[in-house]
C-alpha cells in the first residue's frame, strides 16, 4: 500500500493545523516506518491463503501421524497379543510338564505302595503257610501220639481181654472138672 505523501502532508497542514514542515517530516515517517508494516487487503487475502494452507498442511500431516500410530499401535498390539499367545503357550507347557510330573510321582507312590501291599500279602501268606506248616506238624505230632496212646492202650485192653479169656477158660475148666466130678 502506498500512502500519497503530498496530499497526506497537505490534509496534517489544513486540517491538522502543523506546520509544513511537521506535516512533511510526519508524512516521511509515515512512509518510511510505518508504511512498511501496514497490511492491505491483498495481504490479508495472501496470508489467509498462506494460513489455509498451513492448516491444510498440519490438517493432512497429523492425519498421516494419527494413521502411522494407528498402524504402531495395531503392530504393537499383534505383538503383545502373540507375546501373550507365546506365555500362554509357555504356561500351558509347563503345566502339562508339572502336571505329568504329578503323574509320575502318584504312580510312583502308587507302585511302591502297591508293592509294599504286595510283600505284605506275601508276608502274611507266608505267616499263615509257615502257622499251618506248623499246626500241621502239630497235629501230626499229636495224632502219631494219639496213635501210639491208642496202641498202647489197645495192647492193655487185648492183654486184658487175654488174660479175661484165659481166665474165663480155667474157670471154665474147674467149672466142668467140678461138674465132671461131681456128677
Amino acid at each position: 500500500m502506498t500512502i500519497d505523501t503530498l496530499a497526506f502532508t497537505k490534509h496534517l497542514i489544513e486540517k491538522g493545523h502543523f506546520r509544513p514542515e511537521q506535516a512533511e517530516a510526519i508524512a516521511e515517517a509515515q512512509r518510511d516506518y510505518v508504511q512498511g508494516d501496514l497490511a492491505v487487503k491483498q495481504d490479508v487475502t495472501s496470508a489467509r491463503n498462506d494460513l489455509s494452507r498451513d492448516i491444510t498442511a498440519v490438517k493432512n500431516e497429523l492425519k498421516r501421524d494419527i494413521k502411522e500410530v494407528r498402524d504402531e499401535l495395531k503392530r504393537d498390539i499383534e505383538e503383545v497379543r502373540d507375546e501373550l499367545k507365546r506365555d500362554i503357550e509357555e504356561v500351558r507347557d509347563e503345566l502339562k510338564r508339572d502336571i505329568e510330573g504329578v503323574r509320575e510321582d502318584f504312580k510312583r507312590d502308587i507302585d511302591g505302595l502297591s508293592g509294599e501291599v504286595k510283600r505284605d500279602i506275601g508276608d502274611v501268606r507266608e505267616e499263615m503257610a509257615r502257622g499251618f506248616e506248623e499246626q500241621t506238624k502239630q497235629n501230626e505230632l499229636l495224632r502219631t501220639e494219639l496213635l501210639q496212646t491208642f496202641d498202647v492202650h489197645q495192647r492193655r485192653v487185648d492183654m486184658k481181654l487175654q488174660e479175661l479169656s484165659t481166665n474165663i477158660w480155667k474157670v471154665a475148666f474147674v467149672a466142668v472138672g467140678a461138674t465132671v466130678a461131681g456128677v
